[in-house]
């Protein structure tokens, strides 16, 4: 069943287990290993060496692979807080290791050590989410395996405040689908047209009928954050850490397209429709490619590099300080594009003619 369920989840998210091992022990083997390691539970996940175990002969280790295994170590595996915190424990390792710490010699080392400090601090922080997605993992299998039952059954079990957070993790899945459900989670985002499309369908459920078209576009990378630009009248503009919506009142957009706001054209030229009205998409398109280049649309995107400038200059926010930084530099650029009779349409066409402008915006490489 391990196989199968792993290809399923290939299948579904672009993720599986590939790096944990799994460790059954039987009731006896059990009893002296959570007496070793001091916890009194039936599973338990071991993140410096991606290790997931559990008692065999427990009524409910069915269930508690999909805690362990499955849960804790597609999290350990490919969350973005799991890869740090494994990058951190391989640190410290080698840290131990290099300094020849004794076993009885570890808990004073770790007392004084910075990596340890650093794992304490983010396992504080991941705490929830670690053992909520654990819990919505032992839901959602338990569901897709037929065994609903015995996922309800250890459900009755648990504290109340466990309780609490598992229902949190369930409830956001039912109302913004799975696949949200990971991408809020620091998962990579695996997503084609139809589950943007399912996404954007449950994520607007209430105000559907609003929407003109929705497009997505941006760095479209499995770490970043979904863009999604869209004409309403309704849905406003919102960043939740792994959705970043950009919109527009059907009045607004058509003034700015009028203009050839890079903001507009951007999501237009280089974007993919995922919800809406084609037509309207294409002929928003076929509009800015003939639209002229008037004195009213230059003075418009050198107007906006002042505002940007002094948004950048009291923003707190980093990521909006960024932002609003490299949106003075492309309306800047734009602007000069247009005064020489060129339109650029996307920030792609800029930061390819103007690479050293940009070179300041361009994030580090990280382990992910």
């Amino acid at each position: 069943m391990m196989n199968e369920i792993n290809s399923w989840l290939q299948d579904r998210f672009g993720i599986s287990v590939n790096e944990s091992s799994l460790c059954r022990h039987s009731a006896e083997e059990w009893n002296s290993f959570s007496q070793k390691y001091r916890f009194n539970a039936e599973g338990a996940y071991f993140v410096r060496d991606r290790s997931a175990h559990v008692n065999s002969d427990s009524d409910f280790s069915l269930i508690d692979i999909f805690h362990e295994y499955f849960g804790h170590g597609l999290y350990a595996e490919h969350s973005v807080f799991g890869k740090e915190l494994c990058s951190l424990e391989k640190k410290l390792m080698k840290e131990e290791q290099e300094a020849g710490i004794k076993p009885e010699g570890l808990s004073a080392f770790r007392d004084n050590n910075e990596t340890c400090k650093q794992i304490a601090d983010l396992q504080k922080r991941m705490i929830a989410p670690y053992e909520g997605f654990a819990m919505w993992t032992e839901w959602y299998l338990g569901m897709i395996t037929g065994n609903e039952t015995s996922y309800v059954r250890k459900a009755s079990l648990r504290s109340e405040s466990a309780d609490r957070l598992a229902d949190d993790f369930i409830s956001f899945s039912k109302q913004n689908t799975d696949y949200a459900l990971l991408y809020a989670n620091g998962f990579p985002k695996h997503y084609n047209k139809g589950i943007l499309n399912e996404i954007a369908t449950n994520v607007f459920r209430n105000d559907l009928s609003s929407i003109d078209f929705a497009l997505v576009y941006g760095s479209r990378k499995p770490y970043s954050d979904i863009d999604l630009f869209i004409v309403s009248d309704k849905i406003p503009c919102f960043f939740t850490g792994w959705l970043d919506v950009y919109s527009v009142s059907r009045h607004r957009f058509d003034d700015l397209l009028s203009k050839l706001d890079i903001s507009i054209t951007d999501a237009l030229f280089s974007g993919e429709q995922v919800y809406g009205d084609k037509a309207s998409f294409e002929n928003a398109k076929a509009k800015a490619a003939c639209a002229p280049l008037s004195k009213e649309a230059i003075d418009f995107h050198l107007n906006h590099v002042c505002k940007a400038k002094a948004l950048s200059e009291k923003c707190d926010d980093a990521r909006e300080k960024r932002s609003a930084a490299r949106y003075a530099v492309s309306y800047c650029l734009n602007a000069m594009e247009m005064k020489q009779g060129r339109k650029p349409l996307t920030l792609k066409a800029l930061m390819e003619k103007y690479p050293e402008e940009f070179k300041e915006f361009e994030k580090p490489k990280t382990y992910i």
